[in-house]
């Protein structure tokens, strides 16, 4: 089971990721004056730094679940490993 909730609060985070890239790709070019540049740079922080802290507290629960399932299952495969799949 804690493998489960492992993957996807991986997935979850992946997601997040995700979103935010594709909205910072989709934004126009930097404007060359510095009130539109002003705005632009405040959407940005807010569509973007939502979802960074979430997938910083994502990580400190992907780290934790890791080390849950380390300590469950000592002397198994390394669960580190499915991170590579």
């Amino acid at each position: 089971m804690q493998v489960l909730a492992f993957y996807s609060l991986f997935e979850q985070c992946e997601q997040a990721v995700d979103t935010s890239e594709c909205w910072l790709k989709v934004q126009a070019p930097p404007a060359s004056e510095p009130e539109p540049l002003k705005v632009q740079l405040d959407r940005c922080r807010e569509e973007v730094g939502s979802p960074a802290l979430a997938a910083a507290s994502g990580g400190n629960l992907l780290e934790k679940h890791l080390k849950e399932l380390k300590e469950e299952k000592e002397g198994d495969e390394d669960p580190s490993a499915f991170l590579d799949a």
